[in-house]
C-alpha cells in the first residue's frame, strides 16, 4: 500500500517524534527502527538520521552513526 506523498511526510514526522521518545526513554533499539521507518517514508529527513545516529552512538556503534552523521 503506497501512501500519497503528503501522508508519506506525516508518517515520517511520526516515526521521527518516536524514535526521539525512545531516545528520552533510552530504548535505544527501538529508537533506531523508528527512525528507520521515518526515513523509509522521507530519506530527505536529515533529523531522522541524527536520531538514528544519536541511538548508534550511545550504543556505541561508530561506524554506523558516523555513515548517518553524513
Amino acid at each position: 500500500n503506497k501512501c500519497p506523498k503528503d501522508d508519506e511526510k506525516q508518517l515520517s514526522t511520526i516515526y521521527l517524534n518516536l524514535s526521539q521518545t525512545h531516545l528520552h526513554l533510552e530504548h535505544l533499539k527501538e529508537a533506531i527502527e523508528a527512525s528507520t521507518s521515518s526515513i523509509g517514508y522521507n530519506p530527505d529527513n536529515g533529523r531522522a538520521y541524527l536520531a538514528r545516529a544519536e541511538a548508534k552512538s550511545q550504543m556505541f556503534n561508530w561506524k554506523e552513526a558516523y555513515e548517518d552523521y553524513l
